[in-house]
């Protein structure tokens, strides 16, 4: 998330969205403070989503410690600029 992170703010002027999804026994504050200081934002910009099956999942071992983080992005021109190196890199491949 860190590298892709770097990519988009890089490559883009817009600024992307941050959203995690938790279940309800985690903290909040702490999510937000994790996902900030490991990706260089403030938490307080990163926005929340409890997760819908978020009480059907006690005594279960393998769900994420820090939630689930999406990054999103409503740029266009990122996206060509996205699509022109995979196509690119592809062109190598062969």
């Amino acid at each position: 998330m860190q590298l892709a992170t770097r990519w988009i703010l890089a490559l883009s002027n817009k600024t992307p969205e941050f959203l995690i999804q938790y279940h309800a026994d985690q903290d909040l504050d702490e999510l937000c403070e994790f996902w900030g200081g490991t990706l260089g934002v403030v938490p307080s910009a990163i926005k929340l989503q409890r997760k819908s099956n978020s009480s059907q999942l006690k005594g279960r071992t393998w769900r994420s410690k820090h939630g689930v983080l999406q990054v999103r992005m409503g740029d266009t021109s990122f996206r060509a600029r996205l699509q022109a190196w995979i196509d690119h890199v592809r062109a190598e491949w062969r």
